[in-house]
């Protein structure tokens, strides 16, 4: 069996092949993967490793995907610190390795810092797609990092923006953010002084930020909203959980949730309705907007089998067009030779 050549993407090969329309495709193609129960999933979920004395952090997730033939790992590291965050902008601190699931050799790493932000967005991209009402133009941002930029260039792939707007909680960031955007997206995008005056009366939320705590009260939400929560904490009040459609990106991988894991604990969860997950959605078996005044709160903890497909799609394309580094040379041992 003939073994595939061994690559390093780096990001800026990521970036240069992979747009964000080929992000939100096979975001798509994924979640329909995903709903013909095509997909092995590690156990558990996420393996976490904390380094004592140290804000240093390892999280691994893994997953196979029988119908495009792969498996994979994302690896990533985060020192959670000032530093540790500039680090983590500018080094290869999140990682996709890409197995041949036939025979379990290894073939590729893939840098995930672009495409992290990209295969987040897209997933987002496609619930919006989905679930907004069709006479939607307008997007409000909670959140000027890397996720919220690359979510806002997948969500203009599948809607007709015509406005946007955005919130942080920096001034200067929030104004930088919201010019660069306009300029890139050809469209009107203003930065709020509140998060209020962001989320009121828009059709479409997404909160990306750190926040623990919420930040989004379910009395400024209009009829007819979809909110794609993906920060790493509670940014929606219990309001949003319990009197909107509550909709995860997969039902299994929402517990790793820091909200999530608190409600099961102390009971909580059990009195909220999640009524799909985005592979039902996007394939029409749950989850479908009956109701214009319907109100829709989509939950993401992020999902690996996107992360895995989408580098692997990148691996491919980085064969194709002579991009990466290839590891070949220093694979010394031949068929037949031993091991020491």
């Amino acid at each position: 069996m003939a073994a595939k050549e061994f690559l390093y993407v780096s990001n800026a090969d990521v970036k240069a092949l992979l747009t964000p329309a080929d992000a939100v495709r096979l975001a798509r193609e994924t979640l329909v993967e995903y709903a013909n129960d095509a997909i092995d999933w590690s156990e558990p979920r996420q393996a976490n490793l904390a380094v004592r004395d140290s804000l240093t952090r390892y999280k691994v997730k893994g997953c196979v995907l029988h119908d495009t033939g792969v498996a994979g790992f994302r690896v990533l590291s985060l020192h959670r610190s000032e530093e540790g965050y500039a680090l983590a902008a500018h080094r290869p601190t999140k990682n996709v390795m890409l197995s041949d699931p036939a025979t379990g050799e290894f073939f590729g790493i893939v840098d995930e810092r672009w495409g992290y932000g990209l295969r987040t967005g897209a997933c987002a991209a496609v619930a919006i797609e989905c679930l907004r009402t069709p006479d939607s133009t307008d997007c409000s941002i909670l959140g000027t990092g890397h996720m919220a930029y690359a979510t806002a260039l997948t969500v203009n792939e599948v809607m007709p923006l015509d406005h946007m707007r955005v919130y942080s909680r920096d001034p200067q960031r929030r104004k930088a953010f919201a010019d660069r955007l306009s300029t890139e997206l050809g469209i009107t995008v203003t930065a709020s002084d509140d998060a209020e005056s962001c989320v009121r009366d828009a059709s479409v939320v997404i909160t990306a930020t750190e926040a623990m705590s919420p930040i989004v009260e379910y009395a400024w939400l209009r009829p007819g909203v979809v909110v794609y929560a993906m920060g790493g904490g509670q940014e929606c009040d219990l309001d949003c959980y319990r009197r909107m459609r509550f909709l995860v990106d997969e039902r299994e991988q929402i517990a790793i949730c820091t909200e999530m894991r608190a409600w099961r604990e102390d009971g909580t969860y059990d009195s909220l309705v999640v009524e799909a997950d985005l592979a039902e959605v996007v394939t029409g078996r749950a989850g479908q907007r009956t109701n214009p005044e319907d109100q829709f709160l989509v939950r993401s903890q992020g999902l690996q089998t996107q992360d895995v497909r989408q580098a692997y799609w990148v691996y491919e394309q980085a064969r194709k067009h002579g991009r990466g580094i290839s590891l070949e040379p220093a694979l010394t041992e031949r068929a037949g030779d031993p091991l020491f």
